[in-house]
This record gives structure tokens, sequence and C-alpha cells, in this order.
């Protein structure tokens, strides 16, 4: 488990073997452990009164503060802020977790919930996993993308929500914020800044990306009319939990159509 690297030699002795057994069943814990180091990942567990359904619900909700946070810098503050043991900040994920649960329990919708979906074993997750991989192998307009504002600007790698290229293509950045259900915030930017197209370089395998349907279920589920985030105009999402490599493909500047150069099947 390469993810041991990433433990402090100190909690070898505070973690015993069941515990470093439970995180190698949870592909969710481990890669927060890689993303914020032990320290974190032990105090958010013990908040949790080592309770594993606890710490779930935890990473659930701040996954979902997480694609709420406007820039990585912010989100770098609220981690340093969990990281303290501030305690609004731990009731800010609760708070956002039980909101998380609340959607889940309602109805399933038009379109599915994912990740209820697979629970109740209406779907299966993997082979929905193996069409998408399959579905952006095929590149061209089915080539995975991250779009951001001009102001965020360009990154080496991302995490977070995607799409296919085909959707955002001959769009102007804020047709292709409001498509994607970005906040109020973003689309304000994109009109101030443009927007930046990366394409992924490496295709994520099954247990680094999440299914979440269509944009106009932000998160991947039914939309609360007061929300953060809108509906958008039924694009497929997809939310990468690893961080991938990308590369820019195009940097659209406002009130211009993002065009870009085909790209070769993988």
């Amino acid at each position: 488990m390469q993810t041991i690297t990433f433990v402090k030699p100190r909690y070898f002795g505070v973690w015993d073997i069941s515990v470093f057994r439970e995180f190698a069943h949870r592909p969710r814990a481990l890669s927060f452990i890689r993303e914020v180091g032990s320290d974190l990942a032990h105090t958010a567990f013990e908040r949790s009164g080592r309770s594993w359904d606890r710490f779930e619900r935890f990473l659930e909700g701040l996954d979902v503060k997480h694609n709420r946070t406007a820039n990585a810098v912010a989100y770098q503050h609220f981690l340093e802020r969990l990281g303290k043991g501030e305690d609004a900040a731990f009731e800010e994920v609760e708070s956002l977790a039980k909101a998380q649960t609340k959607a889940k329990d309602e109805p399933l919708t038009f379109i599915a919930d994912i990740d209820r979906a697979v629970q109740e074993g209406k779907v299966d997750e993997q082979v929905l996993k193996k069409l998408s991989i399959e579905s952006w192998r095929e590149g061209g307009g089915n080539t995975p993308v991250k779009v951001v504002t001009g102001e965020r600007g360009a990154s080496s790698r991302v995490r977070g929500y995607i799409t296919k290229r085909k959707y955002i293509e001959g769009k102007t950045p804020v047709e292709m914020g409001r498509i994607l259900g970005l906040t109020g915030e973003d689309i304000a930017s994109l009109k101030r800044s443009g927007a930046v197209v990366m394409e992924l370089e490496q295709l994520p395998a099954t247990d680094q990306f999440a299914l979440r349907g269509y944009t106009q279920r932000p998160g991947g589920t039914a939309y609360v009319p007061g929300g953060k985030y809108p509906p958008g105009s039924a694009a497929p999402q997809w939310q990468l939990i690893d961080e991938m490599p990308v590369r820019v493909i195009g940097e659209v500047k406002p009130g211009e159509v993002f065009r870009s150069a085909p790209s070769p099947g993988r």
C-alpha cells in the first residue's frame, strides 16, 4: 500500500493493525491521507470517535466543501483550520455531510443519483466506469477536460469535476459555465477573465474518479433551490478523486468561443 509512505512513524504506534486494514479497504480515506497527510487524517479520525461511518461522512462533507471552494489557496486555508482542530471548520463539514445525506434520501428523479443507485444495486458502478474510460479513450469530442476561469489559471494537475470536450466546443466562457452549472461568482469571473480548458494527459483508473451523472444535478444529486450551485445543461460530469496531469488546449478570451485542435484517439 503506497499510502503507507504518507503516514508519519509516530502513528504506527497509535493506529493498530485493524485501523490500517480498514484504511486499505477505503479508497476515499486513502486518497485523503495522500492529499492532506497523516496529521489531519488522525485529527479527523479521532474527532469521528474512531467510527468509520462517521469518518466516511466527514470525508463526504469535505468533498462537498472542496467542490464549493473557489480555488486551491482557499481550500488549503480551510484544511489548515481543520488541522488546528477548529470547531467551526469541523461543524461546517458536518453540516455539509448532513445536507448531502438528506439529498440522497430524496426519491430518485429523472436522472438517477448515481451513488444511491449503485448502493441499491440499480446499476453496476464498475461497468459504468469502464464504459466511461472506453469513451474517453476514443479522443476527439469525447476527450475529458477540465474548465476553470482565467483568473484561476492553468495547472499542471487537477482534480474535481470534468466533462467531455464536445459539450463546451464552440461555446463562450459564460456559456461553458452555464452548461457546467458553475456558481454565479464563477460565471462573473468567466465573463471578466475568460476560461482555460485543460485536457487530461492520463486517463484515471476506476478508483480515481466517481460517477456524477449530468450537470443539471449539482454534485450528482437532486438540485435544491437556493443552493450554491445551479443546475447546468445536461452535460455528463465525473469527479476526479485523485489529481491527474493535464495540458492546456485552450485559453478563451471573454466573449470568444472555444475551438480546439483535433485530438487523436488514445
